[in-house]
């Protein structure tokens, strides 16, 4: 009799450098550098993942005061208060621990706004930045009349960045929670664990078709948003903050305390999930059973809120999940 084939040794943990991930911050230069900042970005780049990107960085900056990005700039302040602009490195990588950002001419005690949540970003139409408008994403053109869950099997098979294909749940870019901003932006119209990190980061991912590269921006901005990232509005400081009004599309500026940005952030009430087929479109803007569209513009762009909440959190234990989570 044949010996038992010998068992495979145990999967390897996946190369880490195995120290919690630092932060880069991003300052307001018009408060006091005890105030919170307002944003903190994981250090994920570089062989030893000590810095960030310096144009993600920069864009991060831009977006959350109000689609900046003709007029914003990145600087470092010597102990004698003088700030200095901060070119693009040679390796694009960010590695101090704290920048600032200016808005164009403004001395640094201008209070320049900022938006309170994502609720109050606008989505800037036809003007993204060339990261995300350069992506060319073929058209899916082989699911129409599916079932989302179906057409998204069907599409990508296996999930975009792991080409696992156990163990994953479908899932939407934009999360449903926030399928009224979805509405109002006209979308239709065009971690304390190093795993995810190391897994995913700036991965290459599988072939992707039917995704709308304005959704992946948007699903960029949202996570911005995050409270782990986005920090700015903590403590009584009063800020500058920069509002939508839903009746204008215009913003407006007004100062306010922390705890009157909180009560002012959410503008569009999550709404409950719906069934949807590929070529569906919206039937109207008060029938809440009717989300998103999720075809007309080359993708599925609304999540699930409680699962997107779960896996774009903290990690714990984490499930995989496809392109358009």
């Amino acid at each position: 009799m044949s010996a038992i084939q010998p068992p495979f040794p145990p999967v390897g943990s996946l190369p880490s450098t195995g120290t919690k991930p630092r932060h880069i911050l991003f300052q307001h230069p018009a408060y006091p550098d005890s105030a919170s900042e307002m944003l903190a970005l994981t250090a994920t780049e570089g062989d030893g993942q000590d810095g960030v990107d310096y144009q993600m960085a920069l864009i991060s900056c831009c977006i959350i005061t109000g689609n900046t990005w003709r007029d914003g700039w990145l600087a470092r302040k010597d102990s004698k208060d003088t700030f200095t602009r901060v070119d693009r490195p040679e390796d694009g990588i960010l590695r101090e621990p704290v920048y600032y950002f200016r808005l164009g001419q403004h001395p640094p005690d201008y209070k320049y706004p900022v938006l309170p949540s994502f609720d109050h970003w606008s989505f800037p139409h036809d003007n993204i930045p060339m990261t995300w408008s350069s992506l060319e994403i073929p058209p899916d053109e082989l699911t129409a009349g599916l079932d989302i869950p179906e057409a998204t099997l069907s599409r990508d098979e296996s999930c975009r960045v792991t080409a696992h294909t156990v163990d994953v749940d479908v899932a939407y870019i934009i999360p449903q929670t926030v399928s009224q901003w979805f509405k109002h932006n006209k979308m239709t119209r065009p971690v304390g664990s190093t795993e995810p990190i190391d897994l995913c980061h700036n991965r290459v991912t599988q072939p992707l078709v039917g995704i709308a590269a304005e959704f992946l921006f948007a699903r960029f901005v949202w996570t911005l948003f995050d409270s782990g990232v986005f920090r700015f509005f903590r403590g009584m400081s009063e800020f500058s903050v920069l509002l939508l009004d839903t009746e204008t599309g215009q913003h407006t500026t007004s100062m306010m305390r922390g705890y009157q940005v909180e009560r002012v952030a959410t503008l569009f009430p999550p709404e409950r999930s719906g069934k949807y087929r590929a070529g569906d479109s919206w039937s109207s803007d008060d029938d809440s059973d009717n989300e998103m569209d999720s075809s007309q513009s080359q993708g599925s762009g609304i999540d699930d809120g409680d699962q997107a909440w779960e896996e774009d959190s903290e990690p714990r234990g984490r499930r995989r999940t496809r392109s358009y989570d």
